[in-house]
């Protein structure tokens, strides 16, 4: 049943008691009534998240929107009203937003449930590449929408927070969870973020708590979206070489800057295919990638921000998202550089200085002289003072006349951003106009053809009615013989279509019957051979393995003979040199010389002879001796054992017994091909025994076609020959109501000509006052544009007119100290002169 809830100003909504979608924080709800809302949908948020700051965040956002309301095309599904259940904060209402979620572009392949109209945006596609530019283009202007204000970024910019329509627009959804600043302090924070959108600095630690940051943090995520939507993969996908081999991950290695098209490129051992698609967009907006996912990785202000993505790819499209160019298209003014530096002239009072510095050399004992050059090097220290200070005022006003032009570029910058927008508004309204004017083109051109349509309706359908009721009953009787006409056939087919199904099942069970039986034998002998072969392999390489051992330990044993004990003896019983070459004797007594002769030898040292088997105890052989004796054989055995299986194995006497058992496997063999062959053989007798009862069914199948075929003729004959005269009566009914009704017909199609004469100048006059009001549109637009640049210019020449005033009237006062200094300086100098005449008479 439907859901009931309250709006702030108490009016009462219902919504639908299913969501239709939902999300982590949340589940969205359609408005049932009332009807005013019908285009707006709920939001309510889960339990844990209807906290007071979220109401207050709300409320906040409702304050203040970032563009007017009022926009026939909104790109951000924007807060428009704070929802209570039962007196309690529970969510939002927010305008619905058609569309599909924007991940279903970002993957190499469109989801096959898609329909055609997506199709041209099928990467590989003529005109796909353009079009998905005009799709970045939009979501920058989106993102710009957000972030001109300077108080929202959305920090959780993804793919999936996104609809898109077949025509390109645009809408940003989950608007309630971006990040809120007030004088660029933190107000409500971003409750969520998607690690493979997070800048390299999330992984770093940080949180977009500051303002700067919360934008870097933008526009990093703006890239990857754009990289996915181009190129279909995420720009850090792929397989890295050592050291980053075990980053198996988007997050890490967003962290480390490992952008595959990047100056990490080598780094990467697999690129997936489609990051090849980078290398078919343009160079400016490769460069734009490049500066954010290398140059961005330490420094985020490098990274690309909407306006700059927003103009890049306004000059790559083909035709703009509106089907008109905007007004920063039409305005192109030269931004100035600061006014020249203005420095007035002082040749004169500079060569007066160089004079003055001869004075030292006039005289060769003036009086006072000390007294003189002070005076004249303050004077000189006041002129270079002076210079100074000029120029230090005209460094300073083209300082502030630099700022000042770039104030006013960044005014003008955001005047034309404000124009643009106002532009594409004032759009959306002429279109709504015109649509308001094709509306009333339908109803007048629908008013149009009453007249025609009455006049059919009221005198010729009233004429012709007496013959319509004429050619009823004849209609009546068509429909009947063709009914009658459809059972007959539907009979006759019945009747013999199971003679049909009887023969094809029995040509069908003919060869079943036969060919799956001999199938069945041969494959019942294959496998007992196949059984027979897999038991005679295994025995094969059981005996191989059997015999190798074997005539290993006889070789060994063989090889053993070789060493004798006489000539070991001493680094094997030790002591002095008797006691060896003793016991060598004593041992030989006993038959063992060699370390073949012995098998083993006991604690208390019994040894036991290989030849005899036999256990003999061999005087002064104690357990310490007989160790060593053992120990000695055990390497010689072990050295013997590991030299032959390395180099002699293959002198192993295997190939009789391979041979052996080869002969048995080529004898299945034999078997196995005479079986199939007989198989085959039989087949073919079979094919053709088959073949022969096969044509006897298909002659009596086409002998069956044929009379019914025969019967289908006679029976369409005899309905013909009854429907002919009825078809007959009905088409002199209708050339007498033909003759009836001409005049009325000739009426009828004077008011459809007059009817569409008038259609045609209606038409004509629509268009021709929707291609005034379009023309009076531009003609608006360029005037708006050029009284824009006008007042630039305007603006320009009023900083330019302040900077060479201020720099004359310095330069003019520097002249007026000038004049003073050199007047002060020239009555030095004639005083001096008088002087030194004096002294000289």
């Amino acid at each position: 049943m439907p859901r009931l809830l309250h709006l702030g100003n108490r009016t009462a909504i219902y919504i639908e008691d299913t969501a239709f979608a939902g999300g982590g924080e949340g589940d969205i709800y359609r408005i049932i009534k009332p009807a005013n809302y019908s285009h707006y949908v709920v939001k309510l948020y889960k339990p844990a998240k209807r906290t007071a700051e979220r109401a207050q965040k709300i409320a906040h956002l409702i304050a203040n929107p970032p563009f007017s309301l009022d926009m026939p095309q909104q790109p951000l599904a924007w807060a428009r009203e704070v929802v209570y259940e039962n007196g309690d904060f529970a969510g939002l209402v927010m305008p619905a937003v058609q569309g599909i979620k924007l991940e279903m572009l970002c993957q190499p392949k469109l989801p096959a449930n898609l329909g055609k109209e997506w199709q041209r945006l099928v990467l590989g596609q003529p005109e796909a590449m353009t079009l998905r530019l005009t799709l970045c283009y939009n979501i920058a202007l989106a993102v710009l929408q957000v972030h001109h204000l300077n108080k929202y970024a959305l920090i959780d910019l993804k793919a999936d927070n996104m609809l898109v329509q077949p025509n390109g627009i645009v809408a940003l959804i989950d608007t309630d969870s971006l990040a809120v600043f007030a004088d660029e302090q933190l107000r409500f924070a971003a409750p969520v973020v998607t690690p493979d959108f997070a800048p390299p600095e999330y992984y770093r630690g940080a949180n977009p708590s500051k303002f700067s940051t919360a934008y870097a943090w933008d526009n990093f995520s703006l890239a990857v979206l754009f990289y996915r939507i181009l190129c279909g993969i995420h720009p850090y996908t792929g397989t890295c070489a050592p050291p980053f081999d075990h980053l198996n991950d988007l997050s890490s290695k967003i962290a480390q800057g490992l952008f595959v098209q990047g100056k990490y490129r080598p780094q990467y051992t697999v690129a997936p295919p489609p990051h090849t698609n980078f290398e078919q967009l343009p160079p400016d907006i490769r460069r734009l990638f490049l500066r954010c996912f290398d140059n961005g990785h330490q420094e985020p202000k490098h990274r690309p921000q909407p306006d700059e993505w927003h103009r890049v790819l306004l000059t790559h499209l083909a035709q703009l998202p509106f089907d008109y160019p905007l007004p920063s298209k039409l305005i192109s003014i030269p931004i100035p550089t600061p006014t020249a530096l203005i420095c007035p002239s002082s040749e004169a009072l500079d060569r007066l200085f160089a004079e003055s510095v001869m004075w030292k050399t006039r005289i060769s004992n003036p009086n006072n002289t000390n007294t003189y050059l002070a005076r004249r090097d303050n004077l000189e220290r006041q002129y270079r003072q002076s210079i100074a200070q000029l120029y230090a005022h005209q460094t300073e006003q083209l300082r502030r006349e630099a700022k000042a032009m770039r104030e006013a570029v960044s005014i003008f910058k955001q005047r034309i951003l404000a124009l643009d927008r106002q532009s594409a508004r004032a759009y959306q309204i002429q279109m709504a106009e015109e649509q308001r004017i094709s509306i009333e083109l339908s109803d007048q051109l629908t008013r149009l053809e009453l007249p025609a349509q009455r006049y059919r309706e009221t005198q010729v359908k009233t004429a012709e009615m007496p013959f319509k009721q004429q050619i009823s009953p004849f209609a009546q009787q068509l429909i009947s013989i063709e009914e009658q006409e459809k059972s007959a056939v539907a009979a006759l087919e019945a009747l013999h279509m199971p003679k049909l199904a009887a023969n094809e099942r029995a040509m069908a069970a003919l060869l079943n019957k036969h060919t799956r039986r001999l199938t069945i034998e041969s494959n019942k002998q294959l496998r007992k051979i196949a059984t027979e072969r897999k038991k005679l392999q295994k025995q094969a390489q059981k005996a191989l393995e059997q015999c190798s051992k074997t005539w290993l330990c006889d070789y060994v044993w063989q090889e053993m003979n070789h060493y004798l004990i006489a000539n070991y003896a001493h680094s094997i019983f030790g002591g002095t040199v008797a006691q060896p070459r003793d016991m060598t004797l004593l041992l030989a007594r006993y038959g063992i010389a060699t370390a073949a002769d012995f098998v083993s030898i006991t604690p208390a040292g019994g040894i036991k002879v290989r030849a005899t088997g036999k256990t003999l105890k061999v005087p002064g052989l104690g357990g310490k001796r007989g160790s060593s004796l053992l120990h000695w054989q055990r390497r010689i055995k072990d050295s013997l054992t590991v030299q032959i299986q390395q180099y002699g194995a293959q002198y192993a006497p295997t190939a009789a017994i391979q041979q052996q058992y080869d002969k048995l496997l080529q004898q299945l063999d034999m078997q196995t091909q005479s079986i199939q062959l007989q198989t085959e053989r039989a087949k073919q007798d079979i094919e053709r025994d088959i073949q022969v009862q096969k044509q006897k069914i298909l002659t009596q199948k086409q002998q069956i076609r044929k009379q019914i075929e025969q019967k289908l003729a006679i029976l369409r004959d005899n309905f013909r020959t009854r429907r002919q005269p009825i078809i007959t009566q009905i088409a002199a009914i209708k050339q007498q109501c033909l003759q009836a009704t001409i005049s009325l017909r000739e009426t009828l199609e004077k008011l459809e000509r007059d009817a569409a004469q008038q259609r045609r100048q209606l038409t004509q006059q629509t268009e021709k006052q929707k291609q005034n009001r379009t023309l009076q549109y531009e003609l608006l637009r360029q005037k708006a544009a050029k009284a824009e640049a006008e007042q630039w210019q305007q603006t320009i020449n009023t900083i330019q007119q302040q900077t060479a005033q201020t720099l004359a009237q310095y330069a003019q006062q520097a002249e007026i100290e000038w004049q003073s200094i050199a007047q002060k300086l020239r009555a030095l100098q004639r005083e001096w002169h008088n002087q030194s005449h004096i002294y000289y008479r």
